[in-house]
């Protein structure tokens, strides 16, 4: 699988990521590096907790996460998470919860797949 075709594969925008990152070897080292990120997960333990300005925090951290890294469809799902969470009392919508959890579901399965075939 190509960068190309792993961009397209998670609803990605591979161009912005050239622009922004300059070229294949960053882009490639940054997104092997995404699956370790920590916010989702984060966000998933403090909605469960109840926390909401710590699942807030979490959530703004991964859309900036995806923003950088050109990831458009996870990066659109967690802004729109974001902004009903900006306030940090209102609880996330489970819709919106379900969406960003399917991107990052088809970010994190379309990078196991391009790592495992390099």
């Amino acid at each position: 699988m190509t960068l190309q075709e792993c961009y397209a594969t998670l609803c990605g925008n591979y161009e912005e990521a050239k622009t922004r990152l300059m070229n294949d070897s960053l882009i490639d080292r940054f997104i092997r590096r995404f699956p370790a990120d920590p916010s989702m997960q984060l966000l998933r333990d403090k909605l469960q907790e109840g926390n909401l300005p710590e699942a807030f925090r979490a959530v703004h951290t991964l859309k900036g996460v995806a923003a950088n890294l050109a990831f458009t469809r996870l990066q659109q799902d967690a802004s729109a998470l974001t902004e009903l969470m900006r306030d940090q009392v209102t609880p996330a919508d489970p819709q919106l919860v379900s969406a960003l959890e399917t991107s990052y579901r088809l970010v994190i399965d379309t990078l196991d797949a391009y790592i495992a075939s390099h």
